[in-house]
């Protein structure tokens, strides 16, 4: 159901917001918040707390998933192994990301 929800959002809409750089930079952007999500909440629930403490870490821990302050500051769009995806800037500046062309970046 909640697809079908998603979905319905964007009917009369020009499309998805995430997905209107295509879906190389869409899979990017999930990726780059899934492991926000795995560093800052996944990784602190343990496989022996009880499920009360596992609802209490996850329920304190989810604020931190989406701090301005935990993204980087300035985002580049580099193409690696023929897909562009979004990278740090200073990462892609100081080639810790491999070889890339950087596309663009934002302000």
């Amino acid at each position: 159901a909640a697809v079908e929800d998603y979905k319905r959002i964007f009917e009369g809409r020009h499309g998805d917001d995430l997905r209107k750089h295509g879906t190389s930079l869409a899979c990017s952007a999930c990726r780059i918040a899934v492991n926000r999500f795995k560093s800052k909440v996944a990784r602190k629930i343990k496989a022996k707390a009880s499920e009360e403490q596992r609802r209490q870490i996850f329920e304190t821990q989810l604020s931190d998933v989406c701090t301005e302050s935990g993204f980087a500051g300035q985002f580049a769009v580099v193409e690696k192994n023929s897909k562009e995806i979004y990278v740090d800037f200073a990462d892609a500046m100081a080639n810790r990301e491999g070889k890339v062309s950087v596309k663009r970046m934002s302000p």
